[in-house]
């Protein structure tokens, strides 16, 4: 008894899973007709100057990561907004200097 109770069970999922995705199906049928096959943004295309321009300067930015400058300060950087790594363990530093200001100075007997 409880055996034909189980087969019918399972027919009926299997049943309701077939539906479930035969609606998923025909769901994602009315998504991809509505996709045109031409994309509008054909004419927003990248003419061959400027890519080539963009080109460049990804190449100049790659050549600049890879230099080595000999100096201690990048001559390159002019005043950057932004600050880095090194810049901001330079001004922790300076505000640690001067956090820390003896208020006087204490002389032993010998000078």
């Amino acid at each position: 008894m409880q055996q034909k109770f189980i087969k019918d069970l399972a027919i009926a999922l299997i049943v309701l899973s077939l539906f479930v995705m035969a609606v998923r199906l025909v769901s994602l049928y009315n998504t991809w007709s509505k996709i045109p096959e031409k994309s509008v943004h054909t004419k927003e295309s990248v003419s061959d100057t400027l890519l080539t321009k963009i080109k460049s300067i990804e190449n100049s930015i790659q050549d600049r990561k890879m230099f080595v400058f000999n100096s201690s300060k990048d001559p390159l950087r002019q005043g950057n907004i932004i600050k880095d790594k090194v810049d901001r363990e330079k001004e922790y530093q300076e505000m640690l200097k001067n956090t820390f200001r003896l208020a006087a100075t204490a002389r032993d007997e010998y000078g």
